[in-house]
């Protein structure tokens, strides 16, 4: 593979002459064409395109749920690249379903993927007629502004898709074991489970913390 960032070639997009030219932001990356195409079906391929399939179709599952909490990328990478790489070795072992598709076959997946660690000690609450997140903030406090914001990616455990919810960091209400994220959720009991990821995102588009969708009760 070689990078070209010539004149000539700068506009081409496609193939010609045994080489294919791919357009990467600002720049043209020539490969050369693959002549012997085979179908390998080695036990260690097999894994590793069961882990691809899986990451596809979760991401067409989550994508316009969990894209901006996707920060942490190469410089010519996309959210989906970023997306792939951090969940591939655990979508080895998952079953994510194209046609019967429910939000516990995610579990396990990053949802978000920053710079910033995963918050530690995250619990639940009904209270205050909506739904609260309890969150450990350490990592944040120092970095964290007012119009930051504090996302959740939040299904019930049948249901077929997730929904996310916002709150501004400074709505964040102290508790003795954390701060209380209260989003605006309702008709959902005590004791019923839940799929949930939960992270942070700036308000400048920069910055956010990496998450794991998780079954919470």
């Amino acid at each position: 593979m070689a990078i070209s960032k010539s004149l000539i070639l700068r506009g081409m997009n496609g193939s010609m002459a045994g080489m294919t030219f791919v357009k990467q932001q600002d720049r043209v990356v020539v490969k050369e064409k693959a002549t012997n195409v085979r179908n390998p079906r080695t036990a260690a391929q097999q894994v590793q395109r069961l882990g691809m399939r899986n990451c596809v179709r979760a991401w067409q599952q989550m994508r316009s749920q969990i894209v901006s909490g996707i920060r942490k990328k190469s410089k010519y990478g996309s959210a989906y690249n970023s997306f792939v790489h951090e969940n591939l070795e655990h979508a080895k072992t998952a079953e994510v379903s194209k046609e019967d598709f429910v939000v516990e076959q995610v579990i396990g997946f990053k949802a978000s993927i920053g710079t910033i660690e995963e918050f530690k000690g995250i619990g639940t609450t009904n209270g205050g007629g909506g739904y609260g997140v309890i969150i450990k903030t350490e990592n944040i406090e120092n970095i964290a502004k007012d119009d930051d914001e504090i996302v959740l990616l939040f299904a019930t455990t049948e249901s077929s898709s997730f929904q996310q919810f916002r709150v501004r960091y400074d709505s964040l209400q102290e508790t003795g074991t954390g701060k209380l994220a209260d989003f605006p959720i309702s008709g959902i009991g005590f004791e019923e489970p839940v799929i949930f990821a939960v992270w942070f995102e700036s308000s400048d588009g920069k910055m956010s913390s990496t998450s794991t969708i998780c079954r919470y009760n």
